[in-house]
């Protein structure tokens, strides 16, 4: 009997402890937040994505599952400058979860650091396209800005779990000597091709294009998120053949179709990038997508 209770003492001390050891549950807003989130929590979090790596994030919506999720969140962690603006605040608020909101411990947004691209600071109107006035929200492709990012998450680990500090600023240090190596082999690698032009579909490769020195010259969207029209695409396959542009950039979700077509008729090549982790053959973590993105250049451009 004194041994059964002995057991039923051990096991309930058992019990009790395990919350200390619980996982912090974070939720992020892209595939690329989760990977490096991963890599800083390590074993202390189950991280997870809200969207998938060839979604475009900007279009995404509120889905009850969303909200589900980020009501039983530690940790909330956005891209920001507005990207996810027609969703992730929606989802926050309707998740009645006081830890994730705007201030809170549990809110993170990774372009807190950033030095925006493309900041507007005139006057805007629904004219001109889907804009984003604090500047281009697609920071994450550019390597030294990942660096930025993973020290944004290691701040807001901390900020939530300090206990646990000393584990997230070792995981820091390794991700950012990974990520520097990788950038100088990358860079190193794309040399060759400092000075190119190209045009782009939308804005997502400003930061990547322009930590290479390869010049975008022009998009296809005259505004942002509008289809180009028959003038539109008129115009561009004159300035390609003018200006002798050899290659048009664009994601996985933009409108290929109507890239290839401006292609066709003028003699560009389409490239066709991955922008996100998890978008693709080879890009199941940030730095894979990285590494595939440079691949695809160094080979097409």
């Amino acid at each position: 009997m004194k041994r059964k209770y002995s057991i039923l003492i051990i096991a309930f001390a058992l019990f009790s402890l395990k919350p200390a050891f619980a996982k912090l549950k974070v939720i992020t807003t892209s595939k690329d937040n989760a990977s490096i989130a991963k890599e800083i929590a390590g074993d202390l979090a189950d991280v997870k994505s809200l969207t998938v790596g060839t979604q475009d994030i900007h279009f995404a919506r509120a889905q009850p599952n969303y909200i589900l999720q980020a009501s039983k969140a530690d940790l909330f962690i956005q891209i920001g400058l507005e990207l996810e603006i027609g969703w992730a605040p929606l989802v926050i608020n309707q998740s009645r979860n006081i830890k994730i909101q705007p201030g809170g411990r549990g809110f993170c947004d990774t372009s807190r650091n950033i030095k925006p691209l493309q900041r507007i600071t005139g006057e805007i109107n629904r004219q001109m396209g889907d804009l984003h006035a604090l500047g281009n929200p697609h920071y994450w492709v550019d390597p030294i800005n990942g660096i930025k990012m993973a020290r944004t998450i290691t701040n807001c680990f901390i900020r939530v779990d300090s206990a646990n500090a000393a584990t997230y600023k070792a995981n820091l240090r390794k991700f950012t000597k990974k990520t520097k190596k990788l950038a100088i082999r990358l860079m190193r690698k794309m040399k060759r091709h400092r000075g190119k032009k190209v045009i782009t579909y939308h804005a997502e490769f400003i930061y990547l294009l322009q930590r290479l020195k390869i010049k975008v010259v022009n998009r296809v969207e005259k505004y942002p998120g509008a289809l180009p029209g028959p003038s539109r695409k008129s115009e561009l396959v004159s300035y390609i053949r003018q200006n002798k542009i050899k290659n048009i950039i664009v994601s996985p979700w933009t409108n290929i179709g109507i890239a290839r077509e401006i292609a066709e008729k003028s003699g560009a090549k389409l490239i066709v990038l991955p922008t996100q982790t998890d978008s693709g053959k080879n890009t199941e973590t940030y730095h894979k997508m990285l590494e595939r993105c440079i691949e695809i250049l160094d080979t097409k451009l």
